[in-house]
């Protein structure tokens, strides 16, 4: 009886139960199990059938010649197995699109991947089939690694190469388990289960076969009464299928020629490629052999089919004798069909294969971007480094060069390449304006400002899409605003939010916009009221570079405006975002920014650490403006300390060129400070008129001005208070007061002078907010209170505390953590020398002493 159902699972190719290899897969504790052996062993078979007879969590993903590209891999995972990888696929996606580096990290990418992988109930299987594709690439491989070990899932991996990351030591440990050729191949029992119907010719067929389930399948089905002996088991199997070709319709044939183009044979593709005869070629391809036919429980009811690889290269034997141009009209078609269904990877793998490499520039035009939205870079350079070896010129492949240019920091090499990609598309192309926002962008970076102006200005006229209209108004707003034009800067960003929101980015942009004029230009005050409520839209915004430079603003921002424990909140978050997401370069200029928050809160040693890690960093990167942040925040910790030693060099620093007018204003006018410090006037000013005339950015123009007050009153010169008055209005009229704040930490005769003037309500409400009570009692600006201590921050927090509101509470009304606003509370018990939240709620409804919004002076 068992004899008889063998035959006919072979005869109806059903799926040959082995409860052999099943006992062995279900006794394993292994986290990972591998199905190691050479095409035609049943590994894919055998892995569905298992799948099949249990009830455990599983998901199911074929890799393919993509997924050799660890970007590629990373999405294709994160699709397929949702309930595995809850929310990965959103996360990768953020991750991916980010135009900043050409090679995707895999750690990152496994913890993108893993983040959030629930604990399932019972033991969750992930199964790999055609691992050995992923063997193409170290990333890949290193992907998987990490997956294993950083969550709970067992894997099932079918591959005909053991993967590099399964050592001996792994193996020997019991931390894998593998199913080697040996135990994959038949027993010479389950062999003649399935050839019973051969009778005595059976046993030559199996000695032959070495027990290979491809030769013994197709022997099932042949019509031969006697192969032939003394051959080898390809030999064989190349016998038996040849015999299954001959019995085949002309007609049949072409069509199996034809799917043994394609690498997969997906249902998708079945259907692309026949059209309305797809079930009726499906049905006779299975009837005679060619295809195998099956279904899981993870595909539902759709049949799966599949055109196993030994006939697929033994149909591709066949196509290489037809006559050339049959088969290359044929291949261009089919080409044709999958590039029109986006099935990029399929098409280059016909274009490699069939070398139809005049088809390469039309497959990056149409697969460009949308590979360059997955990340995918490791499959765009595959596809250049073929371009280069035919010596292929096209204005898409320039463009291609030119976006992977600017991902390696090659920026003027981008600059030109995207230039003449655009030149060569023809007019009205959709991509010209894509090639110019590339070249603008690397201008941009380049630190050459005005060519990036003008770049984005023709990416604009040339832009077809929504998305080139946005991509080149934002690029253009940005390089306006970073080269002083602020007018142009002020109408460009109009221009923009004038076009439809067509995302949570988009519209978070538009507050970055408008907190970067107020950060350059001024006033600050209404963009730093509305600045903490758009906290709430990052939530809404996927693109990290979006998320990231929105925090970099509100935090400059925020300690502009001394509200330096914010600042200091907002700059952990955008640490935290681009070590999330492998920004190292933001990761700079966020360090650069807590520092700035660091110093307003007095804590030096952070800040120092914070520029150490920063310097540290920008070793690897050519970023002038970074180095320019961080060589003016050392002179302003080394002006507050007092530390000659740390402003030592830093006046005398040459640099190979200024990144920006507004950073390097900002430089010269904190040197000018440094020369008060010395005692050389006359230099200080010189340094605080060269600032001006660089930039009319408001750092910048508020430092200089605090350079001519300060020597003014060092000097004691007649006009030493009206120069003091002048610089302090100047600060309450932008909501500016970071670089008062910094000037009178370095020179408290500053505030000294103000002690007996009209603004001494308003400076002692300055120096409240940011905790400088010890430094304003000693100027005679305040008097010793105990909770003029608090900062700003403190002071709304314990007005919450008097209104009997929890930490959580606390928290979300004031757009903090919960722990943030636990320190917070602990601050202010221990200043106040309070013990319990009912004594802070009575202090706070009692005290007298408020801090009240420092309003500008009148006009």
């Amino acid at each position: 009886m068992e004899q008889g159902k063998a035959a006919r699972q072979a005869t109806r190719q059903e799926p040959i139960d082995r409860p052999r290899l099943r006992a062995i897969v279900d006794e394993s504790r292994a986290r990972a199990i591998l199905l190691v052996a050479p095409a035609g062993y049943g590994k894919t078979t055998f892995a569905r059938q298992w799948i099949n007879e249990s009830n455990r969590p599983a998901a199911w993903y074929t890799c393919t010649s993509a997924s050799a590209d660890v970007a590629a891999l990373a999405l294709g995972l994160a699709r397929t197995s949702p309930e595995m990888f809850p929310g990965a696929f959103s996360r990768l996606q953020s991750r991916l699109k980010a135009r900043t580096s050409i090679r995707q990290d895999p750690e990152m990418l496994a913890e993108l991947l893993t983040e959030i992988a629930p604990q399932m109930r019972d033991e969750a299987w992930l199964i790999l089939d055609d691992y050995h594709h992923v063997m193409q690439s170290g990333p890949a491989e290193e992907l998987i690694e990490q997956t294993i070990e950083s969550c709970k899932i067992r894997l099932l991996i079918a591959s005909r190469r053991r993967p590099s990351w399964a050592s001996a030591r792994k193996l020997l440990y019991g931390e894998l388990d593998e199913i080697p050729r040996a135990l994959l191949a038949m027993t010479n029992r389950e062999a003649t289960d399935v050839l019973q119907n051969k009778g005595a010719q059976a046993r030559a067929v199996i000695e032959t076969a070495g027990g290979w389930p491809a030769v013994i399948g197709l022997a099932a089905r042949s019509e031969s009464l006697l192969p032939p002996m003394g051959k080898l088991a390809a030999e064989l199997y190349d016998f038996f299928a040849q015999e299954l070709y001959e019995a085949a319709p002309t007609n049949i044939r072409r069509d199996l020629h034809r799917l043994a183009m394609v690498p997969s044979s997906t249902n998708s593709h079945i259907q692309l490629l026949f059209g309305a005869r797809a079930d009726s070629v499906v049905d006779e391809l299975i009837r005679l052999g060619f295809l195998t036919s099956s279904t899981d429980r993870l595909s539902g009811s759709e049949r799966l089919v599949d055109l196993h690889p030994l006939v697929r290269d033994f149909v591709a034997d066949k196509i290489a004798v037809l006559p050339p141009l049959e088969v290359e009209a044929e291949a261009r078609e089919v080409a044709e069909l999958l590039c029109a269904s986006a099935a990029w990877d399929d098409v280059f793998f016909i274009i490699d294969r069939f070398a139809l490499t005049d088809l390469l520039p039309g497959l990056m035009e149409r697969a460009l971007e949308p590979l360059l939205e997955q990340g995918r870079t490791r499959t765009i350079e595959r596809w250049l480094v073929i371009s280069n070896e035919r010596n292929l010129r096209a204005p898409a492949l320039d463009l291609a060069r030119a976006e992977m240019a600017l991902r390696r920091g090659a920026w003027r090499l981008a600059v030109a390449l995207g230039r003449h990609a655009a030149d060569g598309f023809p007019k009205g192309h959709r991509l010209t304006s894509r090639a110019l926002n590339c070249a603008a962008r690397a201008a941009h970076f380049s630190d050459q400002g005005k060519l990036a102006v003008a770049l984005h200005a023709q990416a604009r006229a040339f832009a077809r899409r929504p998305e080139d209209v946005r991509e080149s108004l934002w690029g253009k707003f940005v390089s306006e605003s970073e080269i002083d034009l602020a007018a142009s800067a002020r109408a460009t960003l109009d221009q923009y939010e004038q076009l439809e929101i067509c995302d949570g980015d988009d519209l978070l942009r538009r507050t970055t916009g408008r907190l970067v004029l107020a950060v350059r230009h001024g006033p600050l005050s209404e963009a730093v009221r509305m600045a903490p409520g758009a906290l709430s839209a990052l939530g809404d915004a996927q693109d990290p570079i979006t998320r990231t430079g929105f925090l970099q603003m509100y935090v400059y921002a925020m300690a502009l405006a001394g509200r330096y424990q914010e600042a200091h909140e907002g700059a952990r978050a955008e640490i935290e975002a681009a070590e999330k997401y492998g920004l190292e370069f933001i990761e700079i200029h966020a360090l650069c920014a807590l520092a700035m928050a660091e110093i307003g809160l007095r804590r030096f040693a952070s800040a120092e650490a914070a520029l150490e890690r920063a310097r540290v960093k920008l070793r690897r990167v050519d970023d002038v403006h970074a180095e320019m942040a961080l060589s003016t925040a050392r002179m302003k910790i080394g002006l507050i300390r007092g530390d000659d030693a740390l402003l030592l060099g830093e006046t005398d620093r040459v640099w190979p060129r200024a990144p920006s007018s507004g950073m390097h204003g900002d430089l010269l006018a904190v040197r000018g400070l440094v020369y008060l410090q010395r005692g050389n006037y006359e230099l200080a000013r010189r340094s605080a008129t060269a600032a001006e005339a660089i930039t009319h950015q408001l750092v910048a123009r508020l430092t200089a001005k605090c350079v001519r007050a300060v020597a003014a009153v060092e000097e004691q010169c007649a006009d030493a208070e009206t120069a003091a008055l002048g610089a302090f209005d100047e600060a309450r009229a932008m909501g500016a007061f970071d670089p008062f704040v910094i000037s009178y930490r370095s020179f408290p005769s500053l505030l000294l002078t103000l002690a007996g003037t009209r603004a001494r309500e308003q400076v002692q409400q300055l120096t409240d907010q940011v905790g400088d009570r010890d430094i304003a009692v000693q100027a005679g600006v305040s008097q010793s209170t105990l909770a003029s201590s608090l900062s700003r921050r403190e002071h709304e927090v314990l007005e919450l505390i008097g209104r009997g509101l929890s930490n959580r509470a606390i928290a979300e009304a004031l757009w903090i953590s919960e722990s943030t606003a636990k320190v917070h509370v602990r601050h202010i018990f221990d200043k106040l020398n309070v013990r319990t939240r009912t004594e802070a709620a009575l202090l706070a409804r009692e005290r007298t002493h408020q801090v009240k919004p420092i309003s500008p002076p009148p006009p």
